[in-house]
């Protein structure tokens, strides 16, 4: 009994461990999005909105501290990005509705191995190309391009595009974890990942994941449509 309590208690910590980590290297990657922006001439919103997005997904890892994160990163937005051509009002909205977005698609306190499957893939990559990507009945993945929707070839259909955001989310990950000086994460859950994703067979059940749950939200659709409103903005 008492050696199933150490055991029980282990997996907890390593769990809390493993999110932890995860935590990190969300917080990391949003600061780092903070930063490239405000080297851009032109302001990318998208990155600025996915950097929040990133934070509302930490909100229950980071608990009672998460207010003070959220206006530290706000604060530092604020500082290096706003001007007459991207006022405050716009760096609010983009941050509170990447918070939201972020917070639907929140990480639990304790994630062991098991949880970074799929599912965990499939929120990561859907959070950067919602509203980007469709599928259309007897045609296949379309993925839009300035002037239009673009046929995927049906062989490839969209593991190249899980593959490339994985692939860099990954290595910005990899940084951070570098800092804490564990570059495989915690039971080695970031060598699992990137073995994972290298691998087609496994891309392939997150694209599935894409088209048989309806939490995600790809369109699948019967006829040519206009693209997405406010798209490009």
């Amino acid at each position: 009994m008492k050696r199933d309590y150490r055991e029980a208690s282990r997996g907890e910590h390593l769990a809390s461990k493993i999110a932890n980590e995860i935590g990190e290297c969300l917080v990391y990657e949003a600061e780092q999005r903070i930063e490239e922006a405000s080297k851009m001439v032109r302001i990318k919103r998208n990155s600025v909105y996915q950097a929040f997005v990133n934070l509302g997904r930490v909100k229950a890892i980071r608990g009672k501290d998460f207010e003070k994160l959220f206006s530290t990163v706000y604060r530092d937005a604020k500082e290096k990005l706003t001007d007459e051509d991207f006022p405050e009002f716009e760096l609010q909205e983009l941050a509170e509705s990447g918070r939201r977005s972020g917070e639907l698609l929140m990480l639990p306190k304790e994630m062991g191995l098991d949880g970074i499957n799929c599912g965990f893939v499939a929120e990561t990559v859907m959070q950067e190309i919602v509203g980007v990507i469709r599928y259309v009945e007897g045609v296949g993945w379309e993925i839009w391009k300035e002037h239009g929707w673009q046929r995927r070839p049906e062989e490839r259909g969209i593991i190249g595009i899980i593959y490339y955001v994985m692939r860099v989310k990954i290595g910005i990950w990899r940084r951070a974890l570098e800092k804490g000086g564990n570059v495989r994460g915690t039971s080695g859950w970031l060598e699992k990942l990137t073995k994972n994703v290298s691998d087609p067979r496994w891309l392939r059940r997150v694209e599935e994941l894409f088209l048989g749950v309806d939490f995600f939200g790809v369109p699948i659709v019967v006829n040519q449509e206009r693209p997405p409103a406010g798209f490009g903005a």
